[in-house]
């Protein structure tokens, strides 16, 4: 509280701001965003950035591999062999904010650190924004390329079938997976395959998922998945009956809650996931979850000109101490053709 103790305006509180960053924007364990999206950070508060097509992965450049043969004694082959223009996109970063105010008398007579709290509390509402933000926008058809969607499962692996019916001999989850995870490999001209995939799904989802005879039987077949759910290893998604891979994939479970009705006398509020029911993403997240900027092959990157900046100041006229989590960040589909939607997979 010493740094901000009589001061007038905000000041930033770096050594806060740091453990925010640390306990909240890098921590994969406790938000499960951090598990499926890149963080770039950024110099300026907008620029450009290459957004990835299949033309930019194209890996031959002549029609036909003879047409590319330079005989000796004969002028190198010359032109523009399948060059496209590159795809610049903008982004433009945004200042969120996520204020608090403690009356001094709370200060004062608590046993713990309430101002500490307050800033936990903040940088929560914060990383919510950005699950919402990021999601917003992977669930919006029109964001992604007509065969990098499917408004069912059933599109996908046939008429009637769907990932909740499948069984040992007839694993229609895999085959809706692997369906898609060909789809990508496809358009990105084989540079993104399943190593570099994230599954993503809310924890209905999972449950359901959880309790198909499909998934019974691959958890029988794989003893360390089974693991995983009994809780003899240690899981991310052993909790919702599902193991941490599943057919090659990484399988992230997103929890992440949202309260939309404010506070009200009866208490009464709407809460629910981010990520929908029956909802199924797969996502590409290759490398780690901080990258710098350049063309990227991952699905969703957040771009990051301030990063859970906090900043306080105690209002001696109110005896308040009062202060602010500040996140600048734009969030952008930098490679759709990485990625794709389902927007149902019980149907």
């Amino acid at each position: 509280m010493a740094n901000f103790l009589g001061s007038n305006t905000f000041v930033p509180n770096f050594d806060a701001s740091g453990r925010l960053v640390v306990a909240f924007s890098r921590n994969p364990k406790d938000f499960p965003i951090n598990r499926w999206i890149t963080i770039t950070p950024v110099k300026q508060i907008a620029g450009f950035y290459l957004r990835i097509d299949p033309q930019n992965a194209a890996r031959i450049i002549a029609a036909k591999p003879e047409d590319s043969i330079w005989p000796d004694g004969q002028p190198a082959p010359v032109g523009q062999w399948n060059t496209e223009l590159l795809d610049w996109r903008q982004f433009s970063c945004f200042r969120y904010v996520s204020p608090y105010a403690i009356g001094r008398i709370a200060v004062d007579s608590a046993d713990f650190d309430v101002i500490a709290l307050h800033q936990r509390q903040a940088a929560q509402q914060r990383m919510t924004g950005r699950a919402l933000l990021a999601l917003s926008k992977l669930t919006t058809p029109a964001n992604w390329p007509a065969n990098h969607y499917s408004a069912t499962a059933s599109g996908l692996i046939g008429s009637g079938e769907h990932a909740y019916n499948g069984t040992s001999i007839k694993p229609n989850l895999k085959k809706l997976l692997n369906t898609i995870a060909v789809t990508i490999n496809q358009d990105t001209l084989g540079v993104v395959s399943t190593r570099d995939l994230v599954v993503v799904v809310n924890p209905v989802t999972a449950r359901k998922l959880s309790e198909t005879e499909e998934v019974h039987g691959y958890l029988k077949e794989s003893p360390f998945a089974l693991a995983q759910v009994r809780g003899d290893v240690e899981s991310q998604n052993g909790v919702w009956g599902l193991p941490n891979k599943i057919y090659g994939f990484d399988l992230v479970v997103d929890d992440t809650v949202v309260v939309s009705t404010p506070v009200k006398d009866d208490n009464s509020k709407t809460i629910q996931y981010a990520l929908g029911d029956d909802e199924l993403l797969v996502l590409a997240r290759p490398g780690g979850l901080v990258s710098p900027l350049g063309p990227s092959f991952s699905t969703v990157t957040l771009f990051a000109y301030e990063e859970m900046v906090v900043e306080e100041k105690y209002d001696e006229d109110n005896r308040l101490y009062r202060g602010r989590v500040i996140d600048t960040i734009a969030i952008e589909l930098t490679a759709p053709v990485s990625g794709f939607l389902v927007d149902n997979i019980g149907a």
